[in-house]
């Protein structure tokens, strides 16, 4: 009897401990989009590649209207989600209280761009490229930019993205 009650008792802790530990579903492309994310789609993991062109980019029009809130200054947030070639997604914050732009980053695919919060003065595009300017990161460091993105600038002009 006491061997059956152990037997039970395992397998009930083998039960309960394969419901907790089920992985969760992975946030896919298609649903940052719905949700309505900037979504940014690597197609290398090499930021030289990614540079050239290894890059695809989706919803350019919730940056754009990102920036327009901002250059109203209006409050607004916007999701990035950067999605690696394998499919794996980091996600990051713009906030903007019309005033400032806040980054609040979890990407260090790009050179030199560090987790942390970035407040920024400005916020621009230029040559496909998405930029946060003259900012301070939560650690109180002083840097001229922070690296949004880099995508196909014809893609951003068609999204309504104002360049600087």
């Amino acid at each position: 009897m006491k061997k059956f009650s152990f037997i039970a008792v395992a397998i009930l802790l083998l039960i309960m401990t394969a419901c907790t530990s089920e992985s969760k579903e992975k946030y896919t492309v298609e649903e940052a989009k719905s949700n309505g994310d900037l979504v940014i789609q690597h197609e290398a993991s090499s930021f030289q590649q990614i540079r050239n062109g290894a890059v695809k980019a989706s919803n350019l029009k919730a940056f754009a209207s990102f920036q327009k809130s901002f250059n109203n200054n209006e409050e607004n947030q916007l999701t990035i989600a950067y999605f690696d070639p394998h499919g794996d997604v980091t996600k990051s914050t713009l906030k903007t209280s019309g005033e400032e732009v806040t980054y609040i980053n979890n990407f260090t695919g790009y050179p030199q761009l560090a987790k942390t919060t970035y407040t920024c003065k400005f916020l621009s595009v230029r040559n496909g490229t998405g930029l946060v300017e003259y900012c301070e990161t939560s650690e109180g460091k002083r840097v001229s930019n922070a690296l949004l993105f880099i995508v196909d600038k014809e893609k951003v002009r068609e999204a309504g993205v104002e360049e600087q």
